[in-house]
């Protein structure tokens, strides 16, 4: 049953892929067209002009109602389910921590907090510090006993100190304190399934170091290639 439903699945996104490109051809097509149409001053026939903007309306609502392939949002239940500790959703306001803004999702871009008193929930609260005017913001945060989401996968946060980890990067802070044994367990195990949900190849899992050369995440590096091993064997779970 597994094995249908992976080609099935397979098979949907393609199809989705096909009907949104086609979507986009006949957009530009359009926009053409309509360029055209007012440098030769066809719009002057009013009923051009009405057709014209009845196109436009109608092409800008079916957009919106075609799903964003690979760019969901984490569903809660199944992520609590295959990593065995509590999924929040806690999300920041639009801000300069939250732009809002949308994203095709490339990479998970792996941290720790730097601070062994600091547990999830503190880490969330603090992006919400007034106090705290940086921009320097994540996507989710790990500890022994729960995953906090800050801001939305499918949005960028800022994390990398580099625009191409930034805009493409899921950022996962893996706090430092408690035991980062278990920490790490529940990472690889989030890890393993944002890679199936998105699509993300193990070499695509990286470290902030990466990026932008940061000494990050400090205490994971020391056994990176195992952490990523033990990210592959969760994922041969799924």
């Amino acid at each position: 049953m597994k094995k249908y439903k992976k080609v099935l699945k397979s098979i949907v996104r393609k199809v989705l892929k096909t009907i949104m490109r086609a979507a986009l051809v006949a957009g530009i097509i359009g926009m053409a067209l309509t360029g055209a149409g007012e440098w030769l001053g066809v719009f002057h026939d009013r009923s051009i002009a009405a057709m014209s903007e009845q196109f436009t309306m109608q092409f800008e609502e079916q957009m919106l109602k075609l799903p964003i392939v690979g760019k969901n949002p984490v569903e809660e239940q199944s992520v609590e389910e295959f990593v065995g500790v509590p999924y929040v959703k806690d999300p920041l306001p639009i801000s300069n921590k939250r732009p809002g803004k949308k994203r095709k999702i490339k990479y998970i871009v792996v941290h720790n907090t730097a601070n062994e008193m600091s547990t999830a929930r503190n880490e969330r609260d603090y992006l919400s510090n007034t106090a705290n005017t940086a921009s320097t913001s994540w996507n989710i945060v790990v500890d022994n006993d729960e995953i906090i989401e800050a801001v939305p996968v499918n949005e960028v946060a800022f994390h990398a100190g580099d625009w191409e980890g930034n805009q493409y990067g899921i950022g996962i802070e893996l706090c430092e304190s408690d035991n980062m044994t278990t920490t790490e367990k529940n990472a690889a195990r989030l890890i393993a399934y944002l890679m199936k949900a998105y699509d993300i190849p193990i070499e695509n899992v990286k470290t902030h170091k990466d990026f932008s050369g940061k000494e990050c995440p400090r205490k994971t590096l020391m056994h990176w290639d195992t952490f990523k091993e033990r990210i592959e064997k969760e994922y041969k779970r799924l």
